[in-house]
């Protein structure tokens, strides 16, 4: 497999949700639909003159380790997920959803069209790999440390774990990597999160695009905080308790 070239200036972001579809999501599966809406929503009625978006959905389960839900459309044409667009089922092949995303987005950039397209990839999990059989943890980190070389930012938010072993296990960077609570609060923060990176990015130049795309969750999120989990001393609304 060929390792692309590093971007040099993107006039276009393309933003892929990699969402874990395993059954123990199944709780969260009104959530995931609403925030990933909401997502969509925000970036419709992005700022005035914001780098142009692409967006994909990508899900994966132990029925179907990659299924293409949404192929790269401008952020303007997507429609809405439904109730019957995300069925949450069988286990987690993430190293597989991985290792077929990444083929995917290599495919995509050997097109002349799109390869001076900036790729951002947020990785959504509940729960640690255990059921693929294609590519193993460290072929996986050998694909995502060459695509971070060549421009690429990953982004991982996982629950029902150490998301900071995880993703460095797997070559990702501290600073885009953060924990979230398996409920209802956690999930909305996860989308939330996500839909604010992506605007961030599209507000800046490619320079500082280019600059920040290791740490895109670092300034926004304190290492330790859970998302989801209110701290200590804070009431739901983020309002000190009095």
């Amino acid at each position: 497999m060929q390792t692309p070239q590093p971007v040099q200036q993107p006039d276009q972001i393309h933003a892929t949700v990699l969402l874990d579809r395993s059954g123990s999501m199944n709780s969260l599966r009104e959530q995931v639909i609403t925030g990933f809406n909401t997502f969509l929503a925000e970036q419709r009625s992005s700022i005035t003159n914001a780098t142009a978006l692409a967006v994909s959905l990508m899900q994966f389960d132990g029925q179907e380790p990659f299924h293409v839900a949404i192929d790269a459309l401008p952020a303007a044409e997507v429609i809405d997920l439904e109730w019957a667009d995300y069925k949450p089922r069988g286990s987690t092949p993430l190293l597989d959803a991985i290792g077929r995303l990444i083929e995917t987005l290599d495919h995509r950039i050997a097109d002349p069209s799109h390869a001076d397209e900036e790729q951002i990839i947020c990785i959504i999990t509940d729960g640690a790999e255990n059921a693929s059989t294609d590519f193993n943890p460290h072929q996986i980190k050998e694909l995502i440390e060459a695509r971070t070389e060549a421009g690429f930012a990953f982004i991982f938010l996982g629950a029902n774990q150490d998301s900071f072993t995880a993703a460095e296990t797997l070559g990702m960077q501290r600073g885009n990597t953060r924990n979230f609570a398996p409920s209802g609060p956690g999930a909305r923060r996860v989308f939330e999160e996500v839909s604010g990176t992506v605007a961030q990015q599209r507000g800046r130049t490619p320079e500082e695009r280019l600059f920040q795309k290791d740490e895109l969750l670092a300034a926004r999120i304190p290492e330790g905080e859970i998302l989801g989990v209110e701290p200590l001393g804070q009431e739901p609304n983020g309002r000190p308790h009095r």
